[in-house]
């Protein structure tokens, strides 16, 4: 049996991707005002963290470490979903995105592997 610690990571998640698909299927871009139309974003956005710090807790990762990567991921997501969104986003953009994600990730992994004891 999976155990999560924090419970209300997992009722944020399903809140917040139940409310993503309400909105995405039950409105129409076209009638709405613009606050409507980023609302799903919003949505996603708290899904993909929820869903990062879900995994993380999951894998024993320490909260300080979970934290800025749980950030860091939602940030490279936010940043897709907006070049998406906008038609912007090509191969170089994905891979470079993708690039810095894995560096900051190193970076990240070594900060907190230094305060680690031995």
């Amino acid at each position: 049996m999976i155990y999560i610690m924090n419970k209300k990571y997992i009722y944020t998640l399903i809140t917040s991707l139940t409310l993503f698909f309400i909105c995405i299927f039950a409105t129409s871009p076209y009638r709405l005002p613009l606050l409507f139309i980023t609302l799903p974003s919003f949505f996603a956005v708290v899904s993909v963290a929820m869903a990062t710090r879900i995994l993380l807790q999951l894998a024993h990762v320490s909260l300080s470490l979970s934290r800025i990567t749980t950030t860091v991921v939602t940030c490279i997501v936010a940043v897709i979903a907006i070049l998406v969104s906008l038609g912007q986003l090509t191969f170089k953009d994905f891979f470079l995105l993708l690039g810095l994600s894995l560096v900051a990730g190193f970076y990240i992994s070594r900060m907190f592997r230094s305060n680690l004891p031995s």
